[in-house]
This record gives C-alpha cells, sequence and structure tokens, in this order.
C-alpha cells in the first residue's frame, strides 16, 4: 500500500546513520552480555535478565544496601496477601532508598566474546505500590553505571507518588536512555539497580528485576482469533474460519468486519512481565484485508477507512485516547493481507484500570482483520515474538518428475545438483569424489552428491527428487511445522540464470520450484512464511553477465528484485516485518571479478529503486558482516558453519586417510556463541532499528561435491585442505549450536542442502522406509536415525505434537506415491 498510510514502518534512516556514528567511540572497549534464561516472554526485562540476589525481598533486606538521609526510612514487612516487601519512607523531606550492585562478570553479566566489545542497554522493573497514608512524593528506579570516580545513570524511570492510588500495585520500568548515553561502557566497574523515595512520600517495593533492555508485547490479547470464546466484544463483526477464498493471515480463525462493524478487545493492567505498564507509551498493530476491490477507489478517500485504537479505561473518568490510527485502502490493496499501525504518543495513565483495542470499519466492503499486537513500537510489527526459519534449496532435478520433459546432455544437466562432476583441486586426476546419479551405490540408493564420511545412508528419505514436485513441498512444509519452524528462506540466484540454465522445452527450475513451495505455503490454515535469499555472487563471479561492470551488476540485482517483489511481493506466505518484504542477502559485500564489491551506498540505492518501481519497500538481512554503521541492513543472520577450529581432518592426506582429529571440548558450542554474538554486537549499536538472529546447525561436510572444487584453508601441514568437514555431525553437533547460539529469532541452515550435507530433512533409513510403505509399527531406534535432527529440533523449540506426526506425514507421503498420484524417485 502507499507508504503514506502506514503511521509507521520503520524508524527513519538518518538518525541510524548518526548513531552508528556517536557509537563508534565505544566500540573497541568491554560490553555486558546479560544471558541468564527467563521464563516469561515479551517483557521489557525479557530474555537475558539478570539474577539479582534476593530480586523478590523472600529474605527481608539480605544482599540490599538500605539507606537514608534526613527522617528517610527503609524496613523489611509483609503485604496484606502475605508477600515479602521493603517499604520506603521519606517523610519531612528526607531520602530513602535501597539498591543492589552487580559487578562485571557475576549473575549473568559477563564479557562479549567478539571481535569488536559493544556497549549493552539495561532495563529494569520494579513493582511499587503508594504506601497508604503516603502524602504524595517521588518514586525512582534507576539503572546507573559505576566507572572510577563516577556514576551515571543508564536507565530511569520516575512515579508521581501523589497520582497513584493508594493499595494498586504498579510496574514502574526504568527504559535506557538514547543512544550511548544508555549503554554499559568500557570502563564500567558494576551495575546498580537503585529505588528511591523522595518528598513527602512513602512506597512499597515487592520484587526488581534487571536485564538487557527488551521491548514489550502483549502476548495476552488472544488477536489471532484462534481461540473460541475470547473476550472481543463484537458489533457489526464475527469470528469467521478460514477458506481458500479467505484465508486467514495466521492460524484457522480471523475476524470478519462488516461496514460500520465495530470490535473491542480488553486488555488488563496487572504487574506482571508481559502486561503494560503506566507512564508506557503504547503501540497497536493489525494485518487487514479486503476480499473485494468493488467499492474502493483508486486513490486514498478520506473518512472510508478502518480504525484502529487504544484506549485507557478509568475510574471516575471518560475513557482516554492513547493511540489511535486509520487505514484508508485503495483498490491496489484488495486481496492481500496489508500491516497497518497506530502509534501512540499518550501514556499510560496511573489511574488506568484497563486497556481496550478497537476497530471501526466505515469502509463499504468487508475487511478481515488477524494478529493483533499490542505493546512498545519496536515490538509490534506484525510477526511472532520468536520466529524459527530454515534455509531451503530450488535447485534439484530428476528426471523421474513429469516436468523433466528436456534433453539434458550430461549428468549435470539430467540431475542437477544431485550430481557432481569437477574433481578436487587436491586429486585433479581423481573420480573418488565424483557423483552420478544415474548409478546406484551398493545399499541401492542412487549416487547423489552427498559426502559418505558417516556411510553410504545420508540421502534423502523420499529419493533424489526434483524441486518442482508439488508433494515432496508439501511434505517438506508439513514436516518442518511439525518440527517448530515457521518459515523457509529460499535460495534465490534470480531469473536470469535460472532461464539461462533452463533446459529447451521446461520451465525455469529454480523459479518454478519456489512457486510450487509458495502454493504449499499458501494453504489456508497453514502458517508458514517464506523470504528470498539473494545471491549477489551470480553477477559479482560472472555466472551471468561475464566482465560486466560494477553499475550494471547493481542495476541487474535491482531489476531481479523488482520482479520478484511485484511477482510475489503480495502473497500471503511472503515473510514482512512492520510490514516491508524480508530478503535476505547472501554475502553482500563479496567481491567482484574485478575486486569491486556491492558497498552500503549500492545497497541504500537498490532498496530505493526497489520502492520507486514498485511501491512496496523491502527490509535486508545480511548473512555476512555488515558495516558498523550500516542504515541499510536491519537484520543480522551470521553465515559461518565451519573453520579449523571444529574440522574433522587437519590435513587433505588426513581426510584421504581417514585420520580424524578431535577438537577441543566445547569448540562447536564456542563457535556457534561466536557466531551468535558477532550478530548480537552488530544489533547492539542500534537495538530499535537491528534485529540479530542466532544461528543453529547440524554439521557441514561439502565432500559430497569436491569441497566445490576449491582449495579452502591451509591444513596444518600447509597445503590446503580441499574439504571441509565438521566433527561430530549430527545430534551432538545441532545440540551444541542450539545451546550457543539460540535466541528468540532463529535461522536453521539448512533444510535440504545435502551437497553440503547440513539438510535436516528426513534421511533414509532401510528399515523406517519399509515400515513406512508397508504400514507397520515403527521401530523407534529406526525413527531416530531417520529423523535425528527434526526429533532433536523439535524438542529445543518445544513444538506441539508428537514424534508420530513426523510418521503420519512420511506415511501419507509414501501411500500417495503408492498409489501413483506422486512420482516415485528410488
Amino acid at each position: 500500500m502507499p507508504r503514506a498510510q502506514q503511521p509507521l514502518v520503520r524508524p527513519s534512516r538518518c538518525p541510524r546513520v548518526l548513531l552508528g556514528r556517536l557509537l563508534s567511540s565505544i566500540a573497541l572497549g568491554l560490553a555486558l552480555a546479560v544471558t541468564s534464561p527467563v521464563a516469561s516472554s515479551g517483557a521489557d526485562v525479557g530474555a537475558r535478565r539478570v539474577s539479582l540476589a534476593n530480586a523478590d525481598l523472600g529474605q527481608g533486606l539480605v544482599d540490599w544496601s538500605p539507606g537514608a538521609t534526613g527522617t528517610g526510612a527503609v524496613a523489611a514487612g509483609t503485604s496484606g496477601d502475605g508477600r515479602a516487601i521493603a517499604r520506603l519512607e521519606a517523610s519531612g523531606g528526607g531520602v530513602a532508598w535501597l539498591e543492589q550492585d552487580v559487578a562485571c562478570g557475576t549473575l549473568g553479566l559477563e564479557p562479549a566474546p567478539a571481535s569488536v566489545w559493544l556497549g549493552q542497554r539495561l532495563s529494569a522493573r520494579a513493582r511499587v505500590q503508594r504506601a497508604v497514608g503516603s502524602a504524595g512524593g517521588t518514586a525512582r528506579l534507576q539503572v546507573l553505571r559505576i566507572a572510577p570516580g563516577t556514576t551515571e545513570v543508564l536507565a530511569e524511570a520516575v512515579l508521581d507518588l501523589g497520582s497513584a492510588m493508594p493499595g494498586r500495585w504498579l510496574d514502574l520500568v526504568a527504559e535506557p536512555r538514547p543512544g550511548a548515553l544508555g549503554r554499559v561502557t568500557p570502563d564500567t566497574l558494576a551495575v546498580r539497580t537503585r529505588l528511591e523515595v523522595t518528598g513527602r512520600g512513602g512506597a512499597l517495593l515487592d520484587r526488581v528485576l534487571l536485564g538487557g533492555h527488551e521491548p514489550l508485547e502483549v502476548d495476552t490479547l488472544g488477536g489471532s482469533f484462534d481461540a473460541a470464546g475470547s473476550a472481543w466484544l463484537l458489533q457489526g463483526a464475527e469470528r469467521v474460519g478460514t477458506s481458500g477464498a479467505a484465508p486467514a493471515f495466521r492460524g484457522r480463525a480471523q475476524l470478519r468486519l462488516e461496514p460500520g462493524g465495530r470490535a473491542r478487545g480488553p486488555v488488563r493492567l496487572e504487574p506482571e512481565p508481559g502486561r503494560p505498564w503506566a507512564n508506557a507509551p503504547l503501540t497497536v498493530g493489525a494485518w487487514l484485508r479486503v476480499q473485494d476491490a468493488a467499492g474502493l477507489a483508486s486513490q486514498v478517500q478520506p473518512g472510508v477507512e478502518v480504525e484502529l485504537a487504544v484506549w485507557a479505561l478509568r475510574r471516575n473518568a471518560a475513557p482516554l485516547r492513547l493511540a489511535h490510527g486509520a487505514w484508508r485502502p485503495t483498490t491496489r490493496d484488495a486481496k492481500a493481507w496489508r500491516w497497518f499501525e497506530a502509534v501512540g504518543s499518550t501514556p499510560v495513565p496511573l489511574d488506568a484500570v484497563r486497556l481496550e483495542v478497537e476497530l471501526r470499519s466505515s469502509l463499504p466492503v468487508r475487511v478481515h482483520v488477524d494478529e493483533v499486537q499490542l505493546g512498545s513500537a519496536v515490538a509490534v510489527d506484525g510477526v511472532p515474538a520468536t520466529l524459527r526459519l530454515a534455509a531451503w534449496q530450488p535447485w534439484y532435478r530428476s528426471p523421474a518428475h513429469p516436468e523433466a520433459t528436456g534433453l539434458p546432455a550430461s549428468p549435470r544437466e539430467t540431475w542437477r545438483n544431485w550430481a557432481w562432476q569437477v574433481p578436487s583441486p587436491c586429486a585433479p586426476t581423481s573420480n573418488a569424489l565424483l557423483h552420478d546419479p544415474s548409478f546406484v551405490r551398493v545399499n541401492g540408493r542412487r549416487d547423489g552428491a552427498v559426502g559418505e564420511v558417516d556411510g553410504l545412508d545420508a540421502l534423502p528419505l523420499v529419493g533424489l527428487y526434483d524441486s518442482r514436485d508439488a508433494h515432496v513441498a508439501r511434505l517438506s512444509v508439513d514436516l518442518a511445522r511439525a518440527a517448530g519452524l515457521d518459515g523457509f528462506v529460499v535460495d534465490w540466484h534470480g531469473t536470469e540464470l535460472d532461464e539461462s540454465q533452463a533446459l529447451p522445452g521446461e520451465a525455469p527450475l529454480e523459479r518454478r520450484a519456489f512457486e510450487v513451495l509458495l502454493s504449499a505455503a499458501e494453504r489456508p490454515g497453514v502458517d508458514f512464511r517464506l523470504a528470498p535469499m539473494l545471491e549477489p555472487k551470480v553477477l559479482q563471479a560472472g555466472w551471468v553477465r561475464p566482465g560486466a561492470p560494477l553499475a550494471e551488476r547493481r542495476a541487474a540485482l535491482t531489476t531481479e528484485l523488482v520482479t520478484f517483489v511485484a511477482r510475489y511481493g503480495d502473497r500471503r506466505p511472503m515473510l514482512r516485518v512492520d510490514g516491508e518484504l524480508v530478503v535476505f542477502v547472501f554475502w553482500h559485500d563479496l567481491p567482484g571479478w574485478d575486486g569491486q564489491s556491492l558497498g552500503e551506498a549500492a545497497w541504500a540505492q537498490l532498496e530505493a529503486e526497489v520502492e520507486a518501481a514498485t511501491g512496496d519497500r523491502v527490509t535486508l538481512c545480511a548473512t555476512h558482516p555488515p558495516e558498523p554503521n550500516s542504515a541499510t541492513f536491519q537484520g543480522y543472520a551470521r553465515w559461518h558453519l565451519v573453520e579449523p577450529s571444529v574440522a574433522r581432518y587437519a590435513t587433505w592426506q588426513d581426510f584421504q586417510s581417514g585420520q580424524e582429529q578431535v577438537p577441543q571440548a566445547g569448540a562447536v558450542e564456542a563457535m556457534a556463541r561466536t557466531v551468535r554474538d558477532e550478530a548480537r554486537a552488530w544489533a547492539a549499536l542500534d537495538d530499535v532499528g537491528r534485529r540479530p538472529w542466532s544461528v543453529a546447525w547440524w554439521g557441514f561436510d561439502d565432500s559430497g561435491v569436491a569441497g566445490w572444487a576449491s582449495p579452502h584453508w591451509a591444513g596444518s601441514d600447509g597445503a590446503p585442505t580441499c574439504v571441509r568437514i565438521t566433527a561430530e555431525h549430527g545430534v551432538d553437533f545441532l545440540e551444541a549450536t542450539l545451546a550457543g547460539g539460540a535466541g528468540s529469532r532463529l535461522l536453521i541452515p539448512t533444510w535440504n542442502d545435502w551437497n553440503e550435507r547440513t539438510a535436516l530433512e528426513p534421511s533414509w533409513d532401510a528399515v523406517y522406509e519399509a515400515q513406512l510403505r508397508g504400514g507397520l509399527p515403527i521401530d523407534s531406534a529406526a525413527r531416530q536415525r531417520a529423523l535425528a535432527g527434526l526429533l532433536t529440533l523439535r524438542e529445543a523449540l518445544g513444538a506441539p505434537g508428537s514424534p508420530q506426526r513426523f510418521d503420519a506425514l512420511l506415511a501419507r507421503y509414501f501411500a500417495e506415491v503408492a498409489a501413483g498420484r506422486a512420482t516415485a524417485y528410488q
């Protein structure tokens, strides 16, 4: 939709550049990375909470340092419902305080292991109440940085006790000061959390939390409408199920507003993580869809709109509107889900008893609503608080597939990436690492381009399939969902290369594969997102347009992305954040054939030209280090899967003889933490506009493609290793990388890259396949051999259901093959 209709899409990019420069002065120092887990999600003090000693005051004032001046006083006590509390009094102009210090390297605070040390932003949250008999005064919650000769405020919140109702608990949340002012700097000795009461005031304190700053997202609104009997009050509106003609954006239900319809959703105010707090400004967002273009104009019509608002309901006072926005769709918006936000500037008043989200429609046509979100502006972006994706490769061909109608002239054309015909530079006359699937291995399976270090059975369970197969695509989506994944990041080499490689009489393979996958993800009730991963190397390495200058290569990438956005951007499964299409970029600054790279300015120009050509904006996510002050990339998922510290073979000769080395204990987890922290450190420079992605993977082995015929790094003998193979490939490796790199946004390399053997896709096991095909009871050991990666991932991500769900999906697929409705590949 036109940009002017979105009150908030993304913070301005100019401040982001200035922020990066401002923070460069602290970029080489020590930082604090809060890594302790926390049970509750969506709170401002969230996934990186510090364990303050005696945080709930259950042991009185033990571990806390009380203090007072004048007539101020601090004492331990008990609340009316039996909870341990502290009472701070500041009568007669005195001051009373309670504080606790956390030293660097203790209680969850540790140095961030990165090549560039960055500053951490911290928040604190206290549960407070105006004491009965208090005449007023002020309660102040602070996070202080203690350094040699100085004490500075990192975060602060102030509560006017005179405006608070006695007897009611409130959350007091200290949010970081802007920019570098709110960050821990290299000379920090300790971080102090302090609550003080001044004036003629008295306050009760129940609990204090400290942690890395996390924006608030209220996850109790029920805005997905899947739960029947939700608390939404409807007038001229109803909850309806999903269908092929009117699919829900997420889940199997949505809200349908008739012309003049209204819906109200209540939100409780309680001093708990995951709830709004007093004095906090709020943003509300929703996915909206107009089913019928009839009745809409081609231009914006004032008053023809859907209103989205947040109200504070108060005792003995009129409701107060905290946020409001109006979505005015045009014919361009019909039949597509659009993200819309209303940004609030009025904070939640102290006397509010509850909030209410309201939707009103004055459109002449029905409008569908889904996934209503409430919280801080940064947290409300139209995607779940947790987002787990896996990379998906679209480049496999099989002559068994009905669409394989061309006449290939070589094994590579016949099988595409299932075949490999280029020897290793370490053994240029050897065919030991070559693969032609026209032949079979001794186990009866086709000889795919997959490494054999761990045995001959490391091949896909369904056989060497064709990426255009709709049954395989549906199976992949359903298995991934059962494992707890939310979507795929699809490798996109581009239409130009795809068309040049298409055999006469065949559609371009990778484009067709993506469209088939898109259809599988677009089924009603299927919540599965797709994002492209653009590959600049296609142009930089001269795979197409060899010898083209850098300006032409950038223009070709722009054309590629414009075509993609125009063709697929409005499809429901496409991943969008704040309404912007998410595009991953693999190695954005890869040097070209002439040594020139696409820098920050080139990517900024590309973004601007895509928006000018399509009216749509994209959000770029890098897989290799962006510039520290980048204003173009908003995400970073560090793609670094193998290095000598975790390699199985120290030299090429060791690989040939099978002589393995044993990496040091914890080397895999340490590598994963470094990968994670590199992305987090970059995002910490601008935690408003940037999002880090954690990465976890299954191992790595590119011997199936002879190490891509590259020398790679030097081994311990000084000669090229020519292959890259990790030790402990499998469950142990995946568990270690999940432990070292799990986060709220997770990328798994990969779902099906068998060439590098990072594939989590089910692998072949003779017993398991026979049991699936024959409808026999499944042996758990056979299932574990075939589905080890998926089972481990499912448990780690807490996916619902049972392991038997995988059996049912695979048995259904093999039944379709047996009935002749799906292609048999083996």
